[in-house]
């Protein structure tokens, strides 16, 4: 992909409310109208507005399913509909359920299925390495629901414990969020593959039918980077952290785990704000 390209890219994700205007994008890409659209479906599958349409409905799909402070009108005019009628058809087009029924009832099948088009967004990373330092983290107890089953089916796992933290009062704003990572999709067979959901909690998890028990964070040694981006940067920052620290490596005390700033859908994917702690040996 040309850098003209990413940068139309970057553009589209900045402004997603915004119509697409091709002139102007093409413009961008130094290329004529007829031959951005047939490089831009190319690269991802789909024309331009569908694409546009699948990024601006996936968040507000989270947004449904997590942020049910929110109306339909607010989710709707914040993915760039005039109207919730307009939204409404947008979304049962593109999933089969309207937004009041995902709501009561996410259905994830599409969403997972959409995450192939969106696959194009990663090309715009520019993969720059965030400073990585060495600190002490200090021993942190919290409340924790561990997720086992398939990386696609995390969205089930992360409503019950958010529905966890609304009946107890452990929300983001009082409270810290992490994600553990005890195994590696990559190496691990879906069915067995398990993610930490937790936030920091000093006081007893009563018995809870979301599965949520008391949890600690040891005191630890680690080398930690601020990373800015979704779960495909987490992970390609672990890999490297990984390597460099192959010689040091402390996973037995602790798995690698990341502290959420910034959560997705409250910010786009690719802007969520997090910080990965890889736990390591002290050296001598």
């Amino acid at each position: 992909m040309t850098f003209r390209m990413k940068t139309v890219l970057s553009h589209l994700t900045q402004f997603p409310q915004q119509h697409p205007d091709i002139t102007n994008l093409a413009g961008i890409a130094g290329v004529s109208e007829a031959t951005f659209k047939r490089h831009f479906k190319e690269l991802s599958g789909v024309g331009l507005s569908t694409f546009m349409r699948i990024f601006r409905l996936r968040r507000a799909a989270w947004q449904l399913a997590f942020r049910h402070t929110m109306s339909v009108l607010d989710i709707a005019l914040e993915a760039g509909f005039a109207s919730p009628e307009g939204f409404n058809r947008a979304f049962y087009r593109c999933c089969g359920i309207s937004p009041i029924a995902f709501r009561q009832k996410p259905d994830w099948a599409y969403w997972q299925s959409a995450e192939s088009i969106l696959n194009l967004l990663h090309s715009t990373n520019k993969h720059n390495s965030p400073e990585i330092s060495e600190e002490n983290f200090k021993a942190l107890p919290l409340a924790l629901k561990i997720h086992q089953g398939p990386p696609s089916a995390i969205a089930e796992s992360v409503s019950q414990f958010i529905q966890w933290r609304k009946e107890y009062g452990s929300a983001p704003g009082f409270s810290r969020t992490f994600s553990i990572y005890y195994d590696d999709p990559a190496t691990t067979a879906p069915e067995h593959w398990r993610l930490g959901i937790a936030s920091s909690h000093r006081q007893t998890v009563r018995l809870n039918p979301w599965q949520v028990h008391n949890a600690t964070i040891p005191e630890l040694t680690v080398a930690a980077c601020r990373i800015t981006g979704d779960e495909r940067e987490i992970g390609r920052m672990l890999r490297l952290m990984l390597s460099q620290y192959a010689d040091r490596l402390d996973t037995h005390t602790h798995p690698p785990f990341v502290e959420r700033h910034t959560l997705f859908p409250d910010v786009a994917a690719h802007e969520a704000q997090q910080t990965l702690y890889l736990p390591i040996m002290k050296t001598v």
